[in-house]
């Protein structure tokens, strides 16, 4: 993908800037300015897929729901069973 945007820097240049002043201006393929095009190229590993992200929040939400509706099927039931526990105890 890089290399379409050194042609399109060139290309571009040579439309606007005129073929004696096209290294001057260059960005991306100028001697002297390697760190910008390191920094290009490194950009894709650095990026965060915001789908991803977005999956996994949402993944984990759903766990998160599920476990309470667990812990509130669990409490319903301990509840019923201390109520029926009460209730033989009183009739003892």
């Amino acid at each position: 993908m890089n290399d379409h945007i050194y042609k399109y820097e060139e290309n571009n240049l040579k439309v606007y800037a005129g073929t004696a002043m096209l290294e001057k201006y260059q960005l991306f393929k100028h001697p002297l300015k390697n760190h910008v095009k390191e920094k290009l190229d490194q950009l894709p590993g650095t990026l965060i897929k915001p789908i991803r992200t977005l999956k996994l929040w949402v993944k984990y939400e759903q766990l998160d729901i599920l476990a309470i509706l667990e812990a509130i099927d669990i409490r319903s039931q301990l509840q019923s069973r201390r109520s029926n526990h009460m209730q033989k105890k009183d009739n003892y």
